[in-house]
């Protein structure tokens, strides 16, 4: 839900000028966007979903969290199981990265005058995606990655984020009162 902003702006940029909605163009791009997304979403979903019945209907109430944690090392089905999850994480994968890639672009590459095109889009999201890589192939347990992005980036968003965004907003819309208790 957060990405969709950003992939609308990217699938559509001429959405900023006045009634571009209502041009042939607008309404294109619009559902040009809403085929990705729903072409992306149908797919992790049906292949979760899948993963998910096999799994339960195989290990009944003994199911754990971590499918993977379920099977042998040697089980063929893990096999399955891995290339099964591959397909959903990379079919959803860029629809996640679009926040990480235009915050790194506006944080590190627009200060400096690079223009953002889908080549620079392109090579942050290469270097973000090693980097997330490099931080799954260290990470021996998923539990302190989850643990870790729960604390860093779930405080911000809950408690920072808003009052900083409230007061951005113009001063004769917000009261007093409220702005003080945001500080």
């Amino acid at each position: 839900h957060t990405n969709i902003p950003l992939l609308y702006k990217e699938v559509a940029p001429g959405a900023a000028t006045p009634n571009w909605g209502r041009t042939e163009a607008g309404k294109a791009d619009f559902w040009k966007m809403i085929k990705v997304i729903t072409v992306s979403l149908t797919i992790a979903c049906l292949v979760y979903g899948w993963v998910g019945i096999v799994v339960y209907a195989t290990f009944g109430s003994k199911t754990k969290g971590d499918f993977s944690e379920n099977f042998r090392p040697d089980d063929q089905l893990l096999v399955v199981l891995r290339a099964t999850m591959t397909c959903a994480i990379c079919s959803t994968f860029a629809l996640m990265m679009m926040s990480a890639r235009a915050a790194a672009c506006n944080l590190f590459l627009e200060p400096l005058g690079f223009a953002i095109t889908s080549v620079s889009r392109a090579i942050v999201a290469t270097f973000l995606t090693a980097l997330c890589l490099g931080v799954a192939a260290v990470a021996k347990e998923i539990d302190i990655v989850l643990a870790y992005n729960g604390s860093v980036f779930a405080t911000p968003v809950c408690f920072v984020a808003p009052p900083i965004m409230y007061l951005c907003l113009p001063r004769q819309s917000r009261k007093r009162s409220t702005s003080t208790l945001c500080v």
